[in-house]
């Protein structure tokens, strides 16, 4: 997937890029994951797999994130990278203080 639009953001530290793969193909990207991450809380701008955008000669068809998809990334999000940001946030209090 083309993420090169978001290479800025992400050297800044705004958002952050996840590639989500598929087990049985963990070479080949599966879905990108951008999460924003200076909003107070991680929050998610885009999940996007190949051929989920709007295609057709009038953009009349579009994919939709598999529901596995959907309950991996959300569990991901709930299990891992909201306990990790909100220790973050901690160690910066204790490194203010």
């Amino acid at each position: 997937h083309c993420v090169g639009g978001y290479s800025d953001r992400h050297i800044a530290g705004s958002d952050t890029i996840f590639f989500v793969r598929h087990y049985r193909r963990p070479e080949r990207s599966y879905y990108t994951l951008d999460i924003r991450m200076n909003n107070g809380v991680p929050t998610e701008v885009q999940l996007h797999g190949y051929g989920n955008e709007r295609h057709g000669k009038y953009k009349e068809h579009a994919h939709r994130i598999p529901k596995k998809v959907r309950e991996f990334v959300n569990r991901w999000k709930r299990e891992v990278l909201i306990p990790w940001y909100v220790e973050q946030q901690k160690k910066q209090e204790v490194k203010s203080a």
